[in-house]
């Protein structure tokens, strides 16, 4: 990528979109700025903390993790009162994939 292509890829706004709606990406990694879309009458107010998480590693999520329960007995019951505990990778891809199933056959 040659200076003039960084320079013009860092200024110039992208859009993007997420559970919470539309927005504008506009900046580089240190001066990222998340604003919403014009034609957002809601826009929430969410996404004004991503660019942090972009840079603080203690925002980010660094490990996959699953309830206790669910990962001692298979019981997701209580998963959101329950505590989390850090997992290997292929680890956590069981329950997360059961879940998809279930709430796949649901709908």
């Amino acid at each position: 990528m040659n200076a003039n292509h960084q320079r013009i890829a860092t200024t110039r706004s992208r859009f993007t979109s997420a559970h919470w709606g539309g927005n504008r990406a506009k900046g580089d990694r240190e001066g990222l700025r998340i604003l919403p879309i014009a034609e957002d009458p809601n826009p929430s107010v969410v996404v004004r903390g991503w660019p942090e998480a972009t840079r603080d590693a203690s925002l980010r999520i660094a490990a996959p993790a699953v309830s206790k329960g669910g990962l001692e007995r298979r019981d997701r019951s209580a998963r959101i009162k329950d505590s989390s505990v850090e997992v290997e990778r292929d680890v956590a891809l069981d329950p997360a994939a059961a879940a998809f199933r279930e709430r796949h056959a649901e709908i």
